[in-house]
């Protein structure tokens, strides 16, 4: 038989072989296409209309919390956090937070992270919060990094995330000029997590805040008007971390400390422009 003719018969074979086996194997159908899920844990990227500041404050509005469940999510972890620093901080939190801001900037942080069991340890807190996470994002994978703060005046343009517009950290005054907005100086005006800002000109650091905590997350009482602070550094001295309810901060021994209307060093509530 010619050599052409042997190849032909041999390809013949091995095609039929083949038909053969693709009959034994399981045949899939067409799966029908599912909506893509995201990665709670993976990198957040917005949309281009999303890098747009439609409040004029600064802050992107892929970076705000823009669903009713991720505010009160947020803001009860913020509260949480920083509530059981006065109980129980953690060696990680006791380096990091050494005034009042940096209580508000650990606070935060911490609240927009995935709260596993890795953090949960490394928390080391004694008491359980069961509270969803933050569905939009998760720290350090936001859409600011981990420089969550701004640090200039003027709303946000393009190119700012990576020109130092935004910070890790940030002094008391910055949080209150570039990060909060005002709401109100009366208590009703409040809600869980916002902030008391002070100034005392008389002081080096003028701008001093505490953190409004309604109603405890950590140790739930009666009492609906918890207030959390650092006092900073007084005098070369470390400050401490003090709680209270606001009845008791309106009746201060220092007037110049009242969170009171008729008080000119009280400039009022803040909110955090993240749940603006």
């Amino acid at each position: 038989m010619a050599r052409s003719a042997k190849l032909t018969i041999i390809g013949m074979v091995v095609i039929a072989l083949a038909g053969a086996t693709a009959l034994l194997l399981p045949q899939s159908s067409p799966q029908p296409s599912r909506p893509a899920v995201r990665d709670k844990g993976a990198a957040f990227s917005p949309s281009h209309a999303a890098w747009q500041d439609s409040l004029g404050d600064g802050l992107p509005d892929a970076f705000r919390l823009d669903t009713t469940a991720d505010r009160e999510r947020f803001r009860r972890w913020f509260s949480f956090i920083a509530e059981m620093q006065y109980y129980y901080p953690s060696a990680e939190a006791s380096r990091e937070v050494q005034d009042c801001a940096g209580l508000i900037r650990y606070a935060f942080h911490e609240a927009l992270r995935r709260h596993d069991g890795e953090w949960r340890r490394r928390f080391a807190a004694p008491v359980d919060f069961p509270i969803e996470d933050i569905e939009k994002y998760a720290y350090p994978r936001t859409p600011l990094g981990t420089a969550l703060f701004r640090t200039r005046p003027g709303p946000f343009a393009p190119g700012e995330v990576s020109g130092g517009a935004f910070r890790e950290f940030a002094d008391a005054e910055t949080l209150v000029r570039y990060n909060t907005h005002r709401v109100g100086r009366r208590l009703e005006a409040a809600r869980k997590g916002d902030l008391l800002v002070f100034r005392q000109p008389q002081q080096k650091q003028p701008y001093h805040t505490m953190i409004f905590l309604g109603g405890s997350e950590a140790l739930p009482d009666a009492v609906a008007d918890w207030i959390v602070y650092h006092t900073g550094q007084d005098g070369g001295q470390a400050g401490v971390i003090k709680k209270a309810p606001f009845r008791v901060l309106c009746e201060h021994p220092e007037p110049r400390w009242r969170p009171v209307e008729g008080n000119p060093n009280f400039l009022g509530f803040y909110r955090l422009n993240i749940l603006r």
